[in-house]
């Protein structure tokens, strides 16, 4: 019985030993430069990263560690394989969580400061109003110069993407 659960990597540039019958559960894949050029305005230095795909999430993977993410994928279980990016529908990259909390996102990603009870208001996941309606889109939300997450400012409302999991739940 095996102790470590084996995942697979398919590669495009590396040794074809990697190639093995994957399965749905475990399978990780290098993402296609089309994908790569709609993350690339999102991070500071898309250069620095290797990206994979997994579970339908788009990750980023140092370059610096990714022989050590290769021999390990093959022999242990991993439960990430680095900063998750988010995915891309319809051409769009719907960011995750975990770029907005991580130090890679790009400073020219629009953000909007929000004072301490907007910004409790969002940490409950309850309707925040903005006073700058010139915004549009994905737009990160800070309190004093910190990443709180996402919203998706679109003509009429604002969408509120804070995780559920994480929402302050008690007044």
């Amino acid at each position: 019985m095996a102790i470590f659960k084996k995942i697979v990597v398919v590669e495009t540039h590396y040794s074809a030993s990697l190639l093995q019958h994957p399965t749905p559960k475990n399978y990780i894949s290098k993402i296609s430069n089309d994908k790569i050029r709609i993350i690339g305005p999102w991070l500071k230095n898309p250069d620095m990263f290797e990206f994979v795909e997994w579970k339908n999430q788009i990750f980023v993977v140092l370059k610096t560690n990714w022989d050590d993410f290769i021999f390990l994928s093959g022999k242990i279980n991993i439960r990430s394989p680095g900063i998750c990016i988010g995915k891309i529908v319809n051409g769009e990259l719907i960011p995750s969580h975990d770029l907005a909390q991580s130090t890679i996102i790009s400073e020219i990603i629009q953000s909007v400061d929000l004072m301490e009870g907007d910004a409790i208001r969002y940490l409950r996941r309850d309707e925040i109003k903005l006073v700058n309606s010139e915004l549009k889109g994905w737009t990160v939300v800070k309190f004093e110069g910190q990443n709180l997450g996402w919203i998706k400012i679109l003509d009429h409302r604002i969408n509120n993407y804070y995780p559920k999991e994480y929402r302050i739940l008690k007044t």
